[in-house]
């Protein structure tokens, strides 16, 4: 999943959506006979879903910003990542000001965050959780079934919004 890691990414993705907005606008709006429907259909949607996304990435940094969360659920290792970003954004730090806690520069804070942390050693990112307060509780693990395959994080978005669009179109009801 994409998200917001700091406020210039935040301005940039509530530009995008405004931008997204109008061009839905522009699509539905379009009468023009020879546009095939089927076409408009598709592109709609596609611009819906964009701006649902934007809207949910929005929500959720603005959550994190007003500092009053305080449990973080990450779903496997390979997300961990997010849990140091948002630990970062609740705690009302920048990366400069995580970087300085950490006696490092800012631009590594920056490319670890850009690269969701994939070339920081675990003690690495270990001594940023404990410069964060991150506390874990409850890690569980399962081994995999025999021939289970998970589904990739972008798969999971597209099935939720695949879910979360049918409800709303009364196409799914609630068990």
């Amino acid at each position: 999943m994409v998200m917001i890691k700091n406020d210039k990414q935040f301005n940039i993705t509530k530009t995008r959506l405004e931008e997204f907005r109008r061009m839905l606008a522009d699509v539905k709006s379009n009468n023009d006979a020879t546009v095939d429907l089927i076409y408009k259909k598709i592109e709609e949607d596609a611009l819906e879903s964009q701006i649902l996304q934007f809207e949910k990435e929005i929500k959720e940094y603005e959550l994190l910003k007003t500092g009053k969360v305080n449990y973080i659920s990450v779903d496997s290792i390979s997300n961990f990542h997010e849990a140091l970003i948002k630990a970062r954004i609740i705690k009302g730090w920048t990366q400069a000001e995580l970087a300085a806690k950490l006696d490092m520069k800012e631009q590594q804070i920056q490319r670890y965050e850009f690269t969701n942390y994939d070339s920081a050693s675990i003690s690495r990112i270990n001594e940023i959780a404990e410069a964060l307060q991150i506390e874990i509780r409850d890690i569980r693990v399962k081994v995999a079934e025999p021939g289970f395959t998970s589904l990739t994080p972008y798969e999971t978005i597209q099935l939720t919004a695949a879910r979360e669009k049918m409800r709303n179109q009364g196409m799914l009801l609630p068990i």
